[in-house]
């Protein structure tokens, strides 16, 4: 299995620290397959 590190932008960083936010849905800009 492949680990994919990503960088998340500080104004979301206390919400999914204390876990208020847990998913984001995105656009495929990356071209990750499963």
């Amino acid at each position: 299995m492949k680990v994919h590190e990503l960088k998340l932008d500080e104004k979301y960083f206390d919400l999914v620290n204390n876990g208020l936010k847990t998913f984001e849905i995105r656009k495929n800009d990356r071209d990750y397959h499963v």
